[in-house]
């Protein structure tokens, strides 16, 4: 078996796990013990704009709202055309653990002709590292999966760890979140913007742009709650070049360890659209 290792700061785009639900779903789901939202109004958002020490801290926040308990899932890529018609579709077995080596988390992707790894460091400095498991060289990061628009790079979720974060300024997201804009550089010229609803630390949606241009367009749909985890389980991906979509789907949520009875399970997950 053959091993290649990337080290990068991912030069990818918005996708995320639990970082973009630990506080947007439980502004849904109310109740069973959940932290009660409270906006911040936006006077004080817009007071950050431009601060850099206020976007590290709010992306540090960020960081910190992707899972520490070890779970597993079945990920999904669904490829859509312009008019919404599905015309592919790409799967994998996927697991997030915490890496007790180096610290930090550890994603995996297992497919058919390999596996996938990805490790996501505690704090910033450091970019996501990935490892290809397989037969060959592997994908190319920057390759789509399946046809579709999401990449490898992308499905590691290792865009919270690029660099340079400012808020450049404050918007309020479907009549409700009063959002943070936050901008960070990605490593090939990539500037990543994302929607930050700093009362929960969770990002909303976000777009890529190189040179000025806006080459994709992702927006949370639903999460799903597990106990007191919130994970991304559907995001939709447009790519303003082409009209093209492609939706990423995570279900089959569940906790690795320890194991619960049946009527437990069906109390701590609990479905979330917003």
């Amino acid at each position: 078996m053959k091993k290649r290792w990337w080290t990068v700061a991912m030069a990818g785009v918005l996708a995320a796990i639990g970082a973009w639900a630990q506080g947007s779903g439980a502004a849904e789901a109310g109740g069973e013990g959940d932290e009660e939202y409270v906006e911040i109004p936006e006077e004080v958002l817009r007071a950050e704009v431009g601060d850099r020490g206020a976007a590290e801290a709010l992306m540090a926040r960020v960081r910190e709202g992707v899972p520490r308990v070890p779970l597993e899932m079945h990920a999904e890529v669904q490829v859509l055309n312009k008019y919404g018609k599905r015309v592919g579709t790409w799967e994998a077995e996927a697991s997030l653990k915490p890496d007790r080596e180096r610290g930090g988390r550890k994603l995996r992707y297992e497919t058919g002709e390999g596996a996938m790894e990805v490790w996501l460091p505690e704090g910033a400095g450091e970019g996501a590292v990935y490892e290809w498991q397989g037969e060959g060289q592997g994908p190319g990061l920057g390759d789509g999966v399946g046809g579709a628009d999401f990449t490898w790079e992308e499905l590691g979720f290792g865009f919270f760890w690029w660099t340079n974060p400012r808020i450049t300024g404050v918007e309020k997201l479907r009549h409700r979140w009063n959002c943070q804009v936050v901008e960070l550089d990605g490593p090939k010229g990539e500037t990543l913007r994302l929607w930050v609803a700093p009362s929960w630390g969770a990002v909303v949606q976000g777009e890529l742009a190189r040179g000025g241009t806006v080459e994709k367009r992702f927006e949370v749909e639903s999460v799903t709650k597990v106990r007191k985890v919130y994970m991304l389980s559907e995001m939709t991906v447009r790519n303003a070049a082409t009209g093209g979509r492609s939706r990423l789907k995570l279900g089959n949520l569940r906790m690795v360890a320890p194991d619960y009875t049946e009527e437990e399970w069906k109390a701590f997950e609990e479905p979330v659209r917003w």
